[in-house]
């Protein structure tokens, strides 16, 4: 199929790129290196790297790679472990004003 034809699957287009949302998927070309992708049939390279930017496949090795995953990995932890203490800490202030609290009697004498 051509570009800009309808798809149901990558294996319908020529170039292997069926994008769009359902149900206005189309065939597109594939895109060239350092064009944003959100998966590996987006790249001509057939590579879309952690930082979701194509990218030449990197060569088999350690888990270690140029394309800022290893960054992108790290600041996602450490925005994990601030969110987590965020929440212990307003849990921790609302229980102990919670204490603070004097209970007002409900009974009423008439």
């Amino acid at each position: 199929m051509d570009n800009e034809c309808r798809c149901a699957r990558n294996v319908d287009c020529d170039s292997g790129r069926c994008e769009g949302y359902l149900p206005n998927l189309v065939c597109e070309a594939r895109l060239a290196n350092g064009a944003s992708c959100n998966e590996n049939s987006d790249c001509s390279s057939d590579y879309c790297s952690w930082s979701f930017k194509c990218d030449d496949a990197p060569v088999a090795g350690p888990a270690t790679g140029t394309d800022g995953g290893s960054s992108m990995t790290t600041a996602i932890i450490i925005i994990s472990i601030v969110g987590v203490f965020g929440i212990g800490l307003a849990a921790y202030f609302a229980w102990s004003k919670k204490a603070q609290y004097t209970e007002v009697p409900t009974d009423v004498v008439v």
